[in-house]
């Protein structure tokens, strides 16, 4: 795809080509990125070694902006399928947002967006979340919305609550039986990203893993204390083995985040918690309304349960007009169908959609659709793009 438009200060036309990286590219695309970011040399592949990898991420999720013949601009959109409880929601990430300069003020990040966007809908991904400012990606329909938990735990407040620590092993992440243990386990957590590279993943930097016969504990980066991302306990034991991960580094205290207090794995951290605040997931936009909807179907069923039949149709305003799914419930089965059928309807932006959704800043409410919302969303910091 090219692309042909007016710099705001030049009056020359500026011929611009939007595609995906080349392959033999990527060498100066991560000089590019260094620069734009101002990290040190070959810093991308290793923070990230599951996403800047030539031969494990497809080509097409780096979009770039080249004026003769180098890149000047970048969208990196990185898939990921995230369970919101009984929920699979196929997402795209968005990282390495770059532009270089003196390329600055051309437009060019509004076209690799609008780029970006429409490759997410051709591949079937629903949702797209990214890490920023909010005022700069809410013009492209993006809003802080997700709500999580953040734990504090002590040892004292473990203590103080009955905890008993389970004997933890620190352990190399990469070693291929470690990986093997945390992928048969990740499953058991209701909340959670999948890592169809999880060798790749457990190699970001300063990812450090604990283990036990049932159960695993991930923490990042070098220090006593413990930035938790993760603990998965088959036994429902979780508490006992932060303690046991705080006791073998010699720390005082632990951090988590945790998606749903209804969660009760969640709820078993919390009762040896010795603070708690909330914070927002990130910024998201609803790519594909109709799609995301039918996802979700499980999740919102689950909470339907004491709520009185309704019907409601929500359309949702993108680029090519709005699309409208409808959340039929009967008081038994819950049914989402694509289009406008029921006569209560409400039409909103991509980011608010998202908002009620996932928990934000709204405006009105969705009707009885809202008694089902927010619903439930965690992506742990380890698994960020």
């Amino acid at each position: 795809m090219t692309g042909r438009f007016f710099g705001p200060k030049e009056a020359n036309v500026v011929s611009v080509a939007i595609r995906s990286l080349a392959r033999d590219e990527f060498d100066s695309f991560f000089r590019f990125l260094e620069r734009c970011y101002g990290h040190s040399y070959g810093f991308f592949p290793r923070a990230y070694p599951d996403l800047y990898t030539p031969d494990v991420q497809s080509l097409d999720r780096f979009v770039v902006a080249v004026e003769d013949g180098a890149i000047v601009s970048h969208v990196g959109a990185f898939p990921m399928a995230v369970w919101a409880g009984p929920a699979r929601i196929s997402c795209c990430g968005i990282g390495g947002v770059a532009t270089l300069p003196e390329a600055r003020g051309k437009g060019h990040m509004t076209h690799l967006m609008s780029e970006t966007l429409r490759r997410m809908r051709a591949r079937g991904e629903s949702l797209s979340i990214l890490w920023g400012d909010r005022q700069r990606y809410g013009h492209f329909g993006y809003e802080t919305c997700g709500l999580k938990t953040v734990l504090t735990l002590t040892l004292r407040s473990l203590s103080q609550s009955g905890v008993r620590a389970v004997a933890m092993q620190e352990v190399n992440p990469l070693d291929p039986k470690v990986v093997a243990h945390i992928q048969g386990l990740q499953g058991l957590a209701p909340f959670r990203v999948e890592r169809p590279r999880l060798d790749l993943t457990l190699a970001r930097q300063g990812v450090r893993a604990f283990v036990c016969d049932d159960g695993y504990l991930l923490a990042r980066h070098e220090s006593r204390d413990l930035e938790v991302q993760e603990v998965v306990s088959a036994s429902g034991n979780e508490p006992g083995m932060l303690l046991g991960a705080l006791q073998r580094s010699f720390g005082g205290r632990a951090t988590i985040e945790v998606a749903s207090m209804q969660d009760k794995a969640a709820q078993r951290l919390a009762r040896g918690a010795s603070g708690w605040r909330m914070a927002p997931q990130g910024m998201m936009r609803v790519v594909d309304w109709p799609l995301l909807a039918s996802s979700l179907k499980a999740a919102l069923e689950q909470n339907a349960a004491h709520v009185k039949p309704f019907s409601v149709s929500v359309g949702c305003e993108g680029e090519d007009g709005v699309e409208w799914a409808t959340i039929q419930w009967n008081g038994e089965s819950l049914e989402v169908s694509q289009g406008r059928r029921a006569d209560e309807t409400y039409k909103l932006g991509p980011g608010e959609l998202a908002a009620h959704l996932f928990g934000g800043a709204c405006g009105d409410d969705l009707g009885a659709l809202s008694t089902l919302l927010p619903l439930a969303f965690h992506i742990p910091k380890l698994d960020d793009v």
